[in-house]
């Protein structure tokens, strides 16, 4: 059973620490007990009648050994994390301000917190106790393994939490982890929210929410964990609630609170591939269309539904400038097997996109738009892509609407 952290400021006698060495006490107490008397309660994971089964015998127990309530309460709710969700990193899964968090070797603990990394404390045991906690909770309960031949997996929690994990002999001084929360476990932002934080300016975000309601088709493109998908969520919020929207996606981060809306989950392993789960949303005829992140064949897919006369989609794009992103999607179109001259495909392209917004997380964390890019029509005289806004690195500022 879990232990709460004792590395956090406090000197050894003080009246703080002594009442933590207190909740440690009981906590040992009411879980060793627990699992002498319902120990099925600890065979089943993410199941709610199993936690509050667990909540009732917690409670009985705490009263027949006669411990106060403010003490009994704070050390079941941390057994039941212990059981039930993440243990001693449940607390920062449930702040909707923190978007990832990170356990480096040794159990050094960071969260990302508007934007900002932070320290955040230690996990209980080490590296001793984070393998432990790979094993007994995220592998056995996901049913994946994890070990020196594969020293790595990936966990998807019910919610979408995405976790990332790894070991040794891949990491070298312990076990390690990466847990990013979706835009349905954390604030949820508004073209106006992502304006208050300096994401974007008003001109940028008005110009953004018209090309929304002209039924534009707007890439998302950045590095992993730059916002992409807080980014479409805002724009998703400038959509019309009365036209119907599709969405497809492999891990549901976006949950848009739409009435007219058929989500589509890709799952490879049951060959619903991101390929099959857009030619199917294209026959169910959207008014928008939208695609978590385009990153293979189903790239081709979706351009070619554009040209077909699909008036509105957004999508997201792993690419580290606008260029980059024309240069995938000719790439989705070769992955297809389509041997066209690339002038060709560059045309169809140019054609299917109109606007590119470039988004980045710089070095101190902070999310921003890089800058919002035009597609022009394809013309190998000229640049395919006109800038209409950009940051300026030097002035700290976004530059003007380019004439």
């Amino acid at each position: 059973m879990a232990r709460i952290d004792l590395n956090r400021p406090g000197k050894p006698g003080s009246d703080s620490l002594m009442e933590e060495e207190g909740l440690n006490r009981t906590i040992a107490v009411l879980g060793e007990n627990l699992l002498q008397e319902a120990p099925h309660l600890f065979t089943s994971v993410y199941v709610d009648r199993h936690r509050e089964q667990a909540r009732e015998w917690l409670e009985k127990i705490a009263g027949r050994e006669k411990i106060s309530f403010p003490v009994a309460a704070a050390a079941i709710q941390t057994i039941l994390n212990d059981i039930f969700a993440l243990g001693p990193l449940q607390a920062f899964v449930e702040d909707r301000e923190i978007t990832e968090i990170n356990v480096v070797p040794g159990g050094q603990i960071f969260v990302v917190r508007g934007g900002i990394q932070e320290y955040a404390g230690v996990f209980p045991g080490g590296n001793r106790a984070v393998y432990d906690f790979l094993q007994n909770r995220l592998v056995r309960f996901s049913h994946k393994s994890i070990n020196a031949a594969v020293p790595y997996a990936d966990f998807t929690r019910p919610d979408g939490t995405r976790i990332n994990a790894v070991i040794r002999p891949f990491a070298q001084d312990g076990p390690a982890l990466s847990i990013r929360k979706t835009s349905s476990s954390t604030k949820r932002f508004s073209l106006e929210d992502l304006v208050g934080e300096n994401y974007f300016d008003r001109r940028m975000a008005d110009f953004l929410a018209d090309a929304v309601r002209g039924r534009k088709n707007i890439i998302v493109s950045g590095p992993p964990y730059s916002g992409k998908t807080t980014t479409i969520a805002a724009l998703i919020g400038e959509i019309p609630p009365d036209e119907r929207l599709i969405l497809v996606q492999d891990i549901p981060e976006l949950r848009p609170d739409r009435r007219h809306l058929l989500s589509l989950v890709a799952d490879e392993r049951r060959g619903l591939t991101y390929e099959v789960a857009v030619i199917n949303a294209m026959r169910q005829n959207p008014a928008w269309f939208i695609l978590g992140e385009v990153r293979s064949k189903e790239g081709m897919h979706l351009v070619e539904a554009i040209l077909a006369n699909l008036q509105g989609a957004i999508t997201s794009i792993h690419a580290k400038n606008p260029q980059a992103v024309l240069r995938r999607f000719v790439g989705f179109y070769r992955e297809n097997g389509d041997p066209s001259p690339v002038e060709f495909l560059l045309e169809k392209i140019h054609d299917a996109l109109d606007f590119i917004l470039q988004v980045t997380r710089e070095a101190d964390g902070t999310l921003r738009a890089e800058s919002l890019s035009a597609v022009l029509p394809w013309d190998k005289e000229r640049p395919g892509l006109k800038t209409l806004f950009a940051w300026d690195h030097a002035r700290r500022q976004f530059g003007d609407l380019t004439p």
